[in-house]
Formats: C-alpha cells, sequence, structure tokens
C-alpha cells in the first residue's frame, strides 16, 4: 500500500483479484520523491497475470476534512491513456474514514447513446519480429506508456451538475506489438476491457483551481518480466535440477573427464579411510640380564656371529 509520508492520510493501492498487490521499489530510486513544484510522488512495481481483474483503490483518513470549498480529485491514467476521475467531497466538512475502488472505465455506446462501464483486467503482449517501419512507429507510441498506472490527486473546488458526455466506446485489440518498438523493455501486459455492463444514468459535476499534490505509478509486469530487470530476485532451482541442466550442456568427452575426477576422487577418500597395520611389538632375551623391545612389523634377522653372540639384523 503507497502511502507518502508527506501525505500520510491517504493510501493508494492496486487490487488484483481481491488481494492488495504486493508492491516491490523501482531498482536505484527513492520510494518517494518532489519534484521542484513540490508534487509528492512514489513509484513502484506489482505483478500482473494475464486475464485477471484489478482495481485500484484510493483510502481517505478520517483526519483529512473535504466539503465542495476542499474536495479531492482522484485522477487515474492507464497505459497513457486517461480513464477517468472521482470526486471526493463533503458538504458537512466531516469526511471520515472514505474508500473509493477505482475498477473501470465510461464510455458512451454509439447506437444507443447508453453508457456502458468497462472493467480493468491484464491481457499479454505478444511481439513480432518482421514489420514495417510505420507499424514500429504505432507501437513504438503504444509502448511508451504500456504497463503503466498512474495516479493523480488534486485539491479542487467543487461546481455544479452538468451533463456528463464520456468517449465513444472502442474496444481495444489484443497487444500484438513489433520487437523494435519495445526497444528491450520487458513490457508483458497491458489493459483490456472484456467484462462490460450498461449504465442508464450518470453525473457530473465542474471542478476549479485544481492543485496537483501527489502522484502514485504502479508499473506491473509479469513475474518473469520483474526477474528479468532485476525487480524480484531469480528463483534458483533445485540442487539436483542444477545438476541435471549442467550435464545436458557438456560435451561427451567433458562427462568422461569429470566421471575419471570423481573416480579419482573417490579412490582417494577409500584410502584415506583405510586403517593403518597395527606395529608388532617383540622382546628378544640376548642375554640372561638385559631385555631390548623392538618394535615394527617386519620380519626379524638373527645373525649367529662366529663368537657365538646372536645379532638382530634392524635394517629395513
Amino acid at each position: 500500500m503507497a502511502i507518502i509520508s508527506k501525505v500520510p492520510d491517504l493510501n493508494v493501492s492496486v487490487v488484483v483479484d481481491g488481494q492488495v498487490a504486493q508492491e516491490y521499489p523501482a531498482p536505484g530510486q527513492q520510494e518517494e520523491t518532489e519534484t521542484e513544484s513540490d508534487i509528492a510522488s512514489h513509484l513502484c512495481y506489482i505483478e500482473s497475470k494475464s486475464g485477471h481483474p484489478f482495481f485500484v483503490r484510493l483510502t481517505v483518513a478520517p483526519e483529512r476534512k473535504t466539503s465542495p470549498e476542499n474536495a479531492l480529485i482522484l485522477r487515474v491514467c492507464i497505459d497513457g491513456e486517461d480513464v477517468g476521475a472521482y470526486i471526493i467531497s463533503n458538504h458537512s466538512g466531516l469526511l471520515g474514514s472514505h474508500m473509493v475502488d477505482f475498477n473501470s472505465k465510461i464510455t458512451r455506446s454509439p447506437n444507443s447513446g447508453e453508457f456502458i462501464r468497462q472493467f480493468f483486467a491484464f491481457s499479454a503482449v505478444s511481439t513480432v519480429e518482421e514489420t514495417t517501419a510505420a507499424s514500429i512507429e504505432r507501437d513504438a507510441k503504444i509502448a511508451k506508456n504500456l504497463g503503466e498506472i498512474r495516479i493523480r490527486v488534486y485539491h479542487c473546488r467543487v461546481g455544479e451538475s452538468i451533463p456528463y458526455h464520456p468517449p465513444v466506446l472502442q474496444r481495444r485489440p489484443e497487444y500484438v506489438l513489433a520487437e523494435k518498438a519495445l526497444k528491450g523493455k520487458e513490457l508483458s501486459h497491458g489493459t483490456c476491457y472484456d467484462k462490460e455492463e450498461v449504465i442508464k444514468k450518470l453525473a457530473s459535476r465542474t471542478t476549479y483551481n485544481k492543485r496537483l499534490f501527489a502522484e502514485y505509478t504502479f508499473r506491473y509486469r509479469s513475474r518473469d518480466a520483474l526477474q528479468k530487470e532485476m525487480i524480484i530476485p531469480r528463483t534458483p532451482p533445485p540442487p539436483e535440477q542444477t545438476f541435471t541442466s549442467e550435464l545436458g550442456s557438456m560435451s561427451d568427452e567433458d562427462i568422461r573427464l569429470l566421471a575419471a575426477k570423481m573416480l579419482r576422487i573417490k579412490q582417494d577418500k577409500d584410502l584415506k579411510r583405510e586403517p593403518p597395520s597395527t606395529p608388532s611389538k617383540r622382546t628378544i632375551d640376548l642375554t640372561d640380564d638385559d631385555e631390548i623391545e623392538v618394535t615394527g612389523s617386519h620380519r626379524l634377522k638373527v645373525i649367529k656371529l662366529e663368537d657365538g653372540t646372536d645379532m638382530v639384523d634392524l635394517t629395513e
């Protein structure tokens, strides 16, 4: 959940499949920055999955008071497209804890004039290599802001009610982009609007004296893309799998050399484990009074001299 220290009474998050998405900080950047215009901002990454619905949630703490003279506007932009806004105000000036779930874009049916609510979901991006210069230029414009949810929060004053005129419904095609248009970016998903419902009535109000004071940016990627961009660490494979994959990439000669090396290591270990021979210990009586202890594992050789004396040969 994104809470900027300068704006502690606002909390903005992205909810995917009913769960608040875990946020990963952008590498090499601070989570909070302030521009020269004193706009507090927050940048992070979240994980996206094909076909899964999502929405933006804004929670306002009880201590923040709003009124028509001091209202808030939540404006959401997805993939570079402005998908709508929500006004938060209270005539009594006491708002209390307030939660807004922004889950769809409102468009106008070209036939009946009815309004259509299109709900947000993640859609996979695929690429093609062979394409024309014109298609690369077109796809580069799409890829520029693809995979990004940007939320801007304004102070404003609220005016009178007016008719609402949303854009005409245009269903977005699947994301098939030229590989060169991505320019090395790991773009795995865009936003689609698969689920729809018809709305009969809509209300809108004028706003003025708008002042932007906080901006939240969520860049969404698949888990694999997050790992390739080093946003999250790669999951190491099990040791057995790693060894097997290494063997699969080795030549037959390398495998034979490795087997011979492992055999030598095993033989060395076996030799070290063999117990040393126990030295023998024998006593030889050479005289009536003296005893000499001779230790060793070799056999003793006794030589009789001319004077009848026995001599023991102790040489190896």
